[in-house]
């Protein structure tokens, strides 16, 4: 097999990533190993959860990333990059040029990773392109049965995703190239249970790994959150693991959260009534209404009427990210290896729409010279000194990443 364009210049690049990432400076001496690419903010679904449910107008009716845009980065960081992750905020094979987008990264020879929804999949040209330009594909298919799996995924066909995971693998197999496989699953209330089942599922279907997360929701949408169902959480990845033991699949599961206290109980909820508060936005949530009521008697105003839980708007997420906070050097795995390109080109640190400040536009300068500009050099410093943004220290990839402890990582109060 010969060697992809580019190679050597991303081995060396490589080699200096890894000194970048142990020594934590402020200006990197490599240019990412990796980048995210929000080619499109269009989405086939509207999933209940998703953060787009709080944007305006329809999901299809946003845009996607100028190919004009996407060229001169492909142009700019490619050469360097060992890997390319397509959209944050949309899905990635719904964009108009993904065409020439996939085969931009076979041009500069870096290995795609692209997380889809599976819809797209069952279309033949779709498949084409992804079995010859994608390195790592993941299909996010939060459920074992079709009940559950179009709640979450509401637009999503069950039949029509696995038919298209099906084609997809027997293709694979039958050109003998083609990515890696892996089923994503989102854990929540509303599915938790079905996790082990899923498992199963995906060892039938024949991919080759799994890879699961804790859901990231506003505080009035916490019912979902295993951090109110701890126990049940804890127990259902456990038999997950076995389940993935047993028959010979790759599953990477986060730490569960720590139990409650010894005494303490998680009030049950089951998922019929934790739908409901879900579609309330809130409101009849037990744990939300009695925070409500105490923070009423701090204030000695128990006479003042009772607000309904509500929704953060993103001038109020961003406004609590803003806030420093002193503690411990932050472990950030993006800052020193990965950059985040949005479809309107501005450069971001981390998938984090409204972190406190962006890091410039590629419109104006280009992204290599973003790279070690002085919002990136800010960001670096505080990382490493503590002197953190709470965007950053209440992260919820570096709490899975040391164990998920930290809650209001995952459950984001304003």
């Amino acid at each position: 097999m010969g060697k992809r364009p580019y190679e050597d210049l991303k081995r060396k690049n490589m080699e200096l990533s890894r000194l970048d990432v142990r020594e934590r400076p402020a200006v990197c001496r490599a240019l990412p190993v990796k980048v995210t690419v929000n080619n499109t903010h269009k989405c086939n679904l509207a999933c209940p959860l998703c953060f787009k449910q709080f944007e305006p107008g329809a999901n299809m009716s946003y845009p996607d990333m100028p190919i004009e845009i996407f060229r001169d980065l492909a142009e700019d960081l490619f050469p360097a990059a060992d890997e390319v992750a397509l959209s944050v905020s949309g899905e990635p094979l719904a964009a108009g040029p993904i065409e020439e987008e996939l085969e931009l990264g076979g041009r500069y020879g870096v290995r795609y990773r692209i997380t889809t929804n599976g819809v797209f999949l069952g279309l033949e040209k779709i498949r084409r392109l992804v079995l010859e330009n994608v390195a790592f594909l993941h299909v996010s298919m939060d459920a074992a049965t079709k009940d559950t799996f179009e709640r979450i995924r509401k637009g999503a066909g069950w039949e029509r995703v696995l038919d298209g995971i099906r084609s997809l693998l027997a293709e694979r197999a039958r050109l003998g190239k083609g990515p890696e496989v892996w089923l994503n699953f989102v854990m929540m209330r509303e599915n938790i249970e079905e996790l082990p089942d899923w498992v199963s599922l995906a060892a039938e279907l024949g991919v080759d790994a799994l890879y699961a997360e804790h859901v990231v929701v506003p505080a009035a949408l916490s019912i979902q959150s295993l951090v109110r169902h701890r126990r049940l959480g804890a127990a259902q990845m456990e038999e997950a693991r076995r389940r993935a033991r047993d028959l010979g699949i790759r599953l990477h599961l986060p730490a569960p959260y720590p139990p409650p206290a010894e005494g303490e109980e998680d009030p049950f909820v089951s998922r019929e009534e934790a739908r409901e508060i879900v579609a309330r936005g809130g409101e009849g949530d037990p744990a939300l209404e009695g925070k409500a009521q105490e923070d009423a008697g701090k204030g000695n105003s128990s006479d003042k009427p009772k607000e309904a839980p509500k929704l953060p708007t993103p001038e109020e997420i961003r406004a609590w990210n803003s806030r420093i906070l002193s503690g411990p050097a932050v472990p950030c795995p993006y800052a020193w290896k990965e950059t985040w390109i949005h479809y309107d080109g501005d450069v971001l640190c981390c998938d984090t729409p409204t972190f406190p400040h962006g890091m410039g536009s590629v419109k104006e300068e280009k992204a290599s010279a973003l790279w070690n500009g002085a919002p990136y050099r800010e960001l670096r410093e505080r990382l490493a000194s503590g002197e953190a943004f709470a965007a950053c220290r209440h992260c919820h990839v570096v709490a899975q990443l040391s164990g998920g402890g930290d809650s209001l990582s995952f459950v984001k109060e304003t």
